[in-house]
């Protein structure tokens, strides 16, 4: 039986369950529960690294303000000499220069072979950025999947932490008839939800209790003795 938490009523019994109670102060439950507060945060402070490496390795780029959030990652991304966009950017001023020399060498800057081949290199250019573009958004995509791994996993874990914490609370209480101590403030009174107070009798009580046919036996075994004391 899967138990979740559930907004307002984290770790209490789920519905069905012939006890009320709330287990959220089982230790162990407490302990994984931290534990997986502790890795979904280091988690997130990795991902906000490794997204602020990405954009200031790739660059300013206006048309991404959203993805950057942060003025002071922009400001890196926009003043990085070694970015990926300036590298492209770089790239393609020098072939520029090296495509109007050629072309003016044999008289062909305004002809339409020349224009063509201006074109090709702006194309080839907008490719590159364009290319550059996606890399960046498929690794910000990957960052954004391993956090989301982390908390499904996490949730995991808490579910079937709680689902233990609850059958040691409920074995508990089968046993001792109430929850474990400190099980919370509805575990104070180990009643069945809905019905009567499970009663059992004290260990001890419950060794020395006979059970009532051997208790007829004893009362005829204690008669007879009694009469044959009686005789002359």
């Amino acid at each position: 039986m899967p138990v979740s938490r559930t907004a307002g009523s984290p770790g209490r019994t789920p519905p069905g369950s012939p006890y009320s109670f709330d287990f959220t102060a089982d230790p162990v439950l407490q302990t994984i529960r931290a534990m997986s507060e502790r890795n979904i945060s280091a988690a997130e402070a990795a991902a906000t690294g490794a997204r602020s490496t990405a954009l200031e390795s790739f660059g300013y780029d206006p048309a991404l303000e959203s993805l950057y959030g942060d003025a002071n990652v922009a400001g890196v991304a926009r003043a990085n000499p070694f970015s990926t966009l300036s590298t492209i950017s770089r790239a393609h001023a020098q072939r520029g220069r090296d495509l109007s020399g050629a072309l003016a060498q044999r008289n062909l800057g305004y002809s339409s072979y020349g224009n063509e081949q201006v074109a090709n290199e702006q194309h080839a250019y907008l490719g590159e950025q364009t290319a550059a573009t996606q890399k960046l958004q498929q690794a910000l995509a990957a960052i954004s999947e391993g956090v989301a791994g982390t908390r499904e996993t996490e949730a995991e874990r808490d579910a079937q932490a709680a689902q233990d914490a609850y059958e040691r609370a409920l074995n508990f209480a089968l046993e001792h008839g109430g929850a474990p101590p400190g099980a919370g403030p509805a575990a104070a009174s180990g009643t069945a939800t809905g019905g009567r107070r499970r009663s059992r009798p004290a260990p001890r009580a419950r060794a020395r209790a006979v059970p009532p046919a051997a208790a007829v036996i004893q009362q005829v075994r204690r008669s007879q003795r009694a009469r044959a004391r009686r005789r002359p």
